[in-house]
């Protein structure tokens, strides 16, 4: 079972959102985040949109969002397979 939350940041200078659904398991570790873009909580895993769908939104800054997204990314990498997208 995974831990999800949304990140939002103002929006960028073109008017863009900039909201990144991040994943942590059960020992709050980051293992994975998406851009949401103009997704919504389908920008996510299909085994984490239920999750997504209620989850808590915290507002962040830019810097603190690509923090997230980058690291979320790296994650996601370092262990391939463990969500589907």
């Amino acid at each position: 079972m995974h831990n999800v939350l949304l990140f939002r940041a103002t929006n960028d200078r073109n008017g863009n959102p900039c909201r990144v659904y991040c994943a942590f398991d059960r020992f709050g570790q980051l293992v994975g985040a998406w851009d949401d873009g103009y997704s919504g909580h389908n920008a996510v895993p299909p085994e984490l949109r239920t999750v997504a769908a209620v989850c808590h939104a915290v507002t962040v800054s830019q810097a603190t969002y690509r923090s997230l997204l980058k690291q979320g990314q790296q994650a996601s990498r370092m262990s391939p397979g463990r969500f589907s997208a």
